[in-house]
This record gives C-alpha cells, structure tokens and sequence, in this order.
C-alpha cells in the first residue's frame, strides 16, 4: 500500500482480545477460509487487515461490530489447518477501515493507511 490517507478495500480478519503492533512477528489461525483464496490475495499485492471486534461473536459480522482501527499485515506464510489456515504475519503499519461488508466468503473494508506516529 505505502500511499498515506489513499483509500483502497481490502480482506478483513476478524480478531479479539489481541494487540498488534507495527513489526510484530505473529501467527494467525483464520477459520472457514481457503489456503488458494489467501494466496490469490497475497499474489495481487493486497494487503489482509485483521481488525478488533468490540466484543466476542460469532459472524456474521456488520461494521458496528468493530473498532475503526486495524493493522495491516504482510503475510510471510500461509499453511492449511483444520477447518482454515495457519498465517504468519508481520504488522506493517495502522488503518481506519470503514464499509465493512461480506464479499463472497470473507469480510472486506475500505481502509486507509495512517501513521504510526
């Protein structure tokens, strides 16, 4: 991404009751999604943002269900699990997301990167 306050819509991850921060090393389990689907993402250049829920549930998933701050991760790995995949990130930076909506199988926002200081 690199363009500061351009809006571009990308994958949303949903997570709870985890802090990220920028260049932080993580592993992400991510149900009910395809290892070729994360891939094709990751391919195309996209960005996957994982985004806090305000409380713990179950989707579907509206927009008010999140805080508006997330973290944009670079994907370094992507292995199949049961019932999903197994992520290894690496926080890159902060986004507002907005709009967030299902599209196909997984939860896409509007997201705009902001900085981190």
């Amino acid at each position: 991404m690199g363009n500061l306050g351009k809006e571009e819509r990308y994958m949303i991850i949903p997570i709870y009751n985890l802090t990220l921060l920028p260049n932080m090393h993580y592993v992400l389990k991510i149900k009910n999604i395809d290892k070729k689907e994360m891939q094709s993402k990751i391919d195309n250049g996209e960005y996957i943002v994982a985004l806090p829920l305000k409380e713990k549930k179950k989707s579907p998933f509206t927009t008010n269900d999140f805080y508006k701050i997330g973290a944009m991760l670079h994907v370094d790995e992507i292995r199949n699990v049961t019932g999903g995949v197994s992520v290894t990130i690496q926080v890159s930076s902060f986004a507002q997301v907005t709009n967030v909506a299902y599209e196909g199988s997984h939860l896409a926002g509007n997201i705009k990167e902001i900085s981190d200081t």
